[in-house]
């Protein structure tokens, strides 16, 4: 390779010195046709034209479509806001959106691995854990205490055993639980 590179820029550095082609190309040992391929990519891009070009495609045939890739990336930043009690505590990985993309009718359906390729390109792979806001709570109905003692907790704990004893034991557990006393 590197003897091929030097080849060629030699080739070029006698015809700019005015030698003559065929005795260019006799004195590299090659073809009046190598010699004109070389000097035609050397007109016309300049001495980066003596470089092999890759022989990747120049287009991916299985490239996942653009609307897709801008589907899987809102799909992943409507479900890391977290803002409904939904998606709250609910899943952000690659297997979510993917169900997603199936419920919305979206063909061809990526793989995970792909979604997760799509999410790492666009840097939202580790996204900052941000729960939304509180949700207002609903009261739980039961009733209120106005006054200390007025109302209690009951826990029912157990079977408990005792050590070589076959015996159950049940603990009950009692709390007041009145929490709104303003105390002076």
């Amino acid at each position: 390779m590197h003897d091929e590179l030097s080849a060629r820029q030699a080739a070029i550095r006698l015809r700019l010195a005015g030698e003559n082609i065929e005795a260019i190309c006799q004195t590299l040992n090659r073809s009046e046709s190598w010699f004109h391929k070389w000097w035609r990519r050397y007109m016309d891009v300049g001495p980066a034209g003596l470089y092999d070009l890759t022989r990747a495609p120049r287009q991916v045939t299985n490239r996942t479509p653009p609307h897709i890739e801008r589907a899987i990336i809102s799909i992943r930043k409507r479900l890391t806001k977290r803002a409904t009690a939904e998606t709250r505590y609910g899943l952000v990985g690659a297997e979510q959106i993917r169900a997603e993309l199936e419920n919305l009718g979206y063909t061809p359906l990526p793989s995970a691995r792909t979604i997760e390729r799509i999410v790492n390109q666009a840097g939202l792979s580790c996204p900052p854990l941000q729960l939304a806001p509180r949700i207002a709570r609903t009261e739980y109905p039961g009733p209120q205490a106005q006054d200390s003692n007025q109302v209690h907790q009951v826990d029912f704990v157990g079977p408990r055993y005792l050590k070589d004893d076959k015996t159950r034991y049940y603990f009950l557990v009692c709390r007041d639980i009145f929490d709104q006393a303003v105390y002076i």
